[in-house]
């Protein structure tokens, strides 16, 4: 005589099959949820990969201007002379990325790096970040595309001053 099982029993089966459900498909979300970090991890790897790679093509002439104690940067034709400090003096900008090989680096056969913006504006970026005021008498057209280059070189506390000074000179003049 074989004793049927306790009906209780019989009766938690369905309960205990709802639960194997409810895990299999929490399991199925889990699975996905990895997938997708595993598939983020590669994207950043093969990202990590590249800049890697970007590295090893510019350290060369990186080293060849880092070396220096003076840089020389043609800007659009005119060659101006500075020095690495004086390029890093302000955290995060173009200067700062171009020195410590964040874009790629290609040194002209004269040995300057090219620089396709207006020589004229230049002047009074590279004079602010020797730490030099700006001139009380730029005009409102330079001003415009001095904030222009501010932008581009990615010189935020230049295009504030020029906004305190441009909104201080306008201001008086009301």
């Amino acid at each position: 005589d074989t004793a049927a099982p306790p009906r209780d029993m019989d009766e938690g089966l369905p309960a205990q099959h709802e639960s194997v459900v409810q895990l299999q498909g929490l399991m199925a979300t889990t699975l996905k949820g990895m997938d997708a970090e595993l598939v983020q991890l590669q994207e950043g790897w093969n990202t990590l990969q590249e800049a890697q790679a970007s590295w090893e093509r510019v350290k060369p002439g990186l080293h060849e201007v880092v070396k220096s104690d003076r840089i020389k940067l043609d800007v659009g034709g005119t060659t101006f002379s500075t020095t690495p400090d004086t390029l890093k003096r302000l955290p995060d900008t173009f200067f700062t990325h171009l020195v410590g090989g964040r874009f790629p680096l290609k040194l002209q056969d004269d040995g300057t790096v090219f620089i396709d913006r207006d020589p004229v504006v230049f002047r009074h970026v590279l004079n602010f970040m020797r730490g030099l005021p700006l001139k009380e008498s730029l005009s409102e057209d330079e001003c415009a595309q001095l904030r222009d280059d501010a932008n581009f070189y990615n010189l935020p506390a230049l295009s504030e001053e020029l906004s305190a000074k441009f909104f201080t000179a306008k201001f008086a003049l009301s």
